[in-house]
C-alpha cells in the first residue's frame, strides 16, 4: 500500500489500526514552509519577546510604533518600517539590536535591563531564517539596503556650532521619543509632531513648546527621572544653550520673545 506524502497532523485507522502520520519523510516537506515557523513563533520566539521586550513594545506601550507581543504586528514591523527580513537574520533590525554591545546606545532591550542570552537571540535569528512571511516591492528594497543603525552621539560641540537636524533631533530622538513620539504624547505633548512637521511655526507656538522643552531638559524633569537613559549635566547646559541661541535667531523687528 502507497501512502500518499501529505502531511496528516492526526490518527487515522487502517484496517482497525490507528497510525500518526509523524514520518519525517512525509512531514518534513510541509514543515519547512509556513506551519513550521507558525508553531514555533508560539513555542519558542514569543516566550522571548515576552521576558525582554514587551515593556516597551507590548500591548500598553508600543514604542517607535513597535509591537512585539503578536505574530502580525511583529511582522509589519514599527514606524521605521520592518525589523524583521525572511530568510535575512543579519539584516533584521532587531537582529541587529540585539547584537549590539550592552552599553550601546542603540542596543535593545536598552542599558539595564535584562538581556536575552546568546542561544535565545540565536533561536530568533533562526526562526526568522526559516520563516516565510510575505514581503511586498518596499520590503524588497529594504531588504537589499537595510537602514544602517546610526548610533547617537552625545552633546558635544559648543553651542554655537550645534544644528536642529544633526545634533538637537538626533537628542529627542535618543531620549525623549519614548515618552513623547506621536503615539505616546505623555502629558499631551507631541515632540515628534513639533520637530519634524511644525519646527518652522510662527515665533510664538514654537517658543510655547521649545521654552517648555527647554526648561523641562535643563531642571532634569525631561527624561523622566525614572527613566534608565539620563543626558549629562552638560548634555542639558548644550541644548539649553541651543535653545537661547535658536530663540534669538527667530527674533525680528516685528516680533518679540513671546511668553511661554
Amino acid at each position: 500500500m502507497v501512502i500518499a506524502s501529505t502531511w496528516i497532523p492526526f490518527p487515522v485507522s487502517l484496517g482497525g489500526v490507528f497510525v500518526l502520520f509523524l514520518s519525517s519523510s512525509l512531514a518534513q516537506p510541509n514543515l519547512v514552509g509556513r506551519s513550521d515557523w507558525l508553531l514555533e513563533w508560539d513555542s519558542r520566539v514569543r516566550p522571548i519577546f515576552l521576558q525582554y521586550c514587551l515593556d516597551c513594545h507590548g500591548a500598553k506601550t508600543q514604542k517607535g510604533g513597535l509591537r512585539l507581543d503578536q505574530i502580525k504586528t511583529a511582522i509589519q514591523g514599527g514606524d521605521s518600517g520592518r525589523v524583521l527580513i525572511a530568510h535575512g537574520s543579519d539584516r533584521s533590525l532587531l537582529v541587529q539590536r540585539l547584537r549590539l554591545p550592552p552599553k550601546h546606545l542603540n542596543t535593545m532591550p536598552p542599558m539595564g535591563y535584562p538581556r536575552p542570552t546568546r542561544e535565545q537571540i540565536k533561536v530568533l535569528a533562526d526562526w526568522i531564517d526559516r520563516a516565510s512571511f510575505k514581503q511586498d516591492a518596499k520590503d524588497r528594497v529594504q531588504e537589499k539596503n537595510p537602514k544602517p543603525i546610526v548610533s547617537y552621539s552625545k552633546l558635544q560641540l559648543p553651542a554655537e556650532n550645534l544644528t536642529f537636524q544633526d545634533h538637537i533631533h538626533p537628542f529627542l530622538r535618543h531620549y525623549c521619543y519614548n515618552c513623547h513620539d506621536s503615539k505616546t504624547i505623555e502629558g499631551g505633548l507631541d515632540l515628534q509632531d513639533s520637530a519634524e512637521k511644525r519646527f518652522d511655526e510662527p515665533l510664538n507656538k514654537w517658543n510655547r513648546v521649545w521654552g517648555k522643552v527647554s526648561r523641562a531638559v535643563a531642571t532634569g524633569s525631561m527624561p523622566h527621572p525614572s527613566q534608565k537613559h539620563q543626558p549629562s549635566e552638560r548634555e542639558r547646559e548644550l541644548l539649553t544653550l541651543w535653545f537661547e541661541k535658536e530663540l534669538d535667531s527667530r527674533i525680528t523687528p516685528d516680533s518679540s520673545r513671546a511668553s511661554n
